[in-house]
């Protein structure tokens, strides 16, 4: 299929193997709080159902202000990938603050914070996927990102279901924030070993 094929270009392509790998294992680890956010918020730290959309409108927010800020930055090329890793770090730090927030109001916050990250990993790496493919196949590349992406999510949500009825919705999200944060220190070199270098 298309998917597929675009996914065999990006494994023969050392900078977009590396970042996908990377955001693959990311997407598993952090997609527990797609699914753990509520029973947090809810239950554990008490508040209304009301408070927990405010915690997704807050990470809306974040979205936009990220999205705003990346769209009005003239960055070069060469950084782009320094970038993605800074919202994948500040992705990293937001939950591991959601998973020891004392209250709420911190939840809110560390919820902004995520937002921010995850926009600016979503321009960025899109645009290094793009720059760095065959223009002939660049739809069917974006479509193997996309496939890979989505199995990703619905991995970690069901794998988040069953673990924290194990384990509880803190234990969970702690740690996805520090399997986060060891995949990035682990498969951060390779992915700058790879990013373009200023002429």
């Amino acid at each position: 299929s298309g998917a597929m094929e675009g996914i065999r270009f990006l494994f023969c392509e050392p900078l977009l193997r590396a970042l996908l790998i990377l955001l693959t294992i990311f997407i598993l680890a952090l997609g527990v709080v797609n699914v753990g956010e509520v029973f947090l918020v809810t239950e554990e730290l008490g508040a209304s159902y009301f408070i927990y959309g405010l915690v997704g409108t807050a990470f809306a927010l974040g979205a936009l202000l990220g999205s705003t800020g990346s769209a009005s930055a003239k960055i070069p090329e060469s950084k782009h990938v320094h970038i993605v890793i800074f919202g994948l770090i500040l992705l990293s730090v937001a939950v591991l603050g959601i998973a020891l927030a004392w209250h709420w109001g911190a939840v809110l916050a560390f919820s902004l914070i995520a937002g921010i990250g995850n926009s600016i990993i979503n321009a960025y790496a899109v645009g290094i996927f793009i720059n760095r493919s065959d223009s002939a196949i660049q739809g069917r590349i974006l479509a193997g990102v996309s496939g890979v992406v989505n199995i990703g999510l619905i991995s970690a949500m069901g794998l988040a279901g069953v673990t924290i009825g194990i384990f509880g919705v803190r234990e969970v999200l702690f740690a996805g924030g520090l399997l986060s944060i060891g995949v990035l220190a682990i498969l951060t070199p390779a992915v700058l070993r790879h990013a373009p270098r200023v002429a």
